[in-house]
């Protein structure tokens, strides 16, 4: 990259590769909420069938 310090550089990389973990957690738990809300509707759809 032709950083003059290794730290800038590091950083950099750093910094996007958190803001990616973070991109990515916030996608899980999206998939989590949907998860138990389909989860829940078998449920129900279940007991009223009973």
């Amino acid at each position: 990259m032709g950083h003059t310090d290794i730290s800038v550089t590091l950083n950099t990389y750093t910094h996007l590769g958190l803001i990616d973990a973070e991109q990515e957690l916030e996608r899980m738990q999206r998939e989590v909420k949907m998860s138990e809300k389909i989860e829940r509707w078998k449920q129900r759809r279940k007991s009223s069938r009973e």
